[in-house]
């Protein structure tokens, strides 16, 4: 009887674990041509009337619906900055030609204090500008639990399918913080802040044991 009860807990337990683990990462095969991981669409942006999302220490203004499926360059999670709380975690996401292997992996890329560093060294794996405007640092807001537990899986070379808004977030304190409204500019500023209401994770064959 006592073998039987203990095995009802564990069987209730593990059934507990796989609903908080709702992640849904497909793992998929890449194909054979030279860019498996190629994103041919840019990020699509169009401008919205929402109500503000209204919490405990600041607002979150939304100003654009964003819609978006990139290659996952970096991923750097937060928990001790003053955003950390409202973000966190920031994807450094690539599409075009800043999706493609034989550019990415001439080019040294890096997370850290909210920033996306590259760098490269000797001729130019493409032209500057499409480094600039195919590839950002994002900061994520997720909209519920849901989104928190699926950005928290998020790894280097994931295929990621983001939809949610660009947003302002106005702290109590008087600090604010604005998403960027360009893929074209560059420095303090140039982030997109993206409060994600959905995010899809597709994890290619060779990096799903990363």
């Amino acid at each position: 009887m006592k073998s039987y009860f203990v095995l009802c807990v564990m069987l209730i337990a593990f059934v507990t674990f796989l609903s908080a683990s709702d992640v849904t990462v497909e793992t998929v095969k890449p194909n054979t041509e030279a860019h498996a991981f190629y994103i041919d669409d840019a990020p699509k942006q169009t401008p919205v009337r929402a109500p503000p999302i209204v919490e405990a220490d600041y607002v979150i203004s939304p100003f654009a619906s964003f819609d978006i499926r990139a290659r996952v360059l970096s991923a750097k999670r937060y928990k001790f900055d003053l955003e950390a709380t409202v973000s966190p975690v920031d994807l450094a996401l690539g599409w075009q030609e800043m999706s493609k292997d034989n550019i990415l992996e001439r080019i040294d890329i890096s997370q850290n204090n909210r920033f996306y560093y590259w760098r490269y060294q000797g001729s130019a794996p493409t032209r500057r500008r499409n480094i600039i405007t195919q590839s950002a640092n994002m900061h994520m807001i997720p909209a519920n639990d849901l989104v928190r537990r699926r950005l928290s899986q998020v790894k280097q070379d994931d295929i990621v399918t983001i939809s949610g808004y660009l947003v302002r977030v106005d702290w109590n304190d008087g600090r604010f913080w604005v998403s960027s409204r360009t893929r074209k500019d560059t420095g303090a500023g140039a982030c997109e802040i993206i409060y994600v209401t959905d995010i899809q994770i597709d994890r290619f064959a060779k990096h799903a044991s990363l």
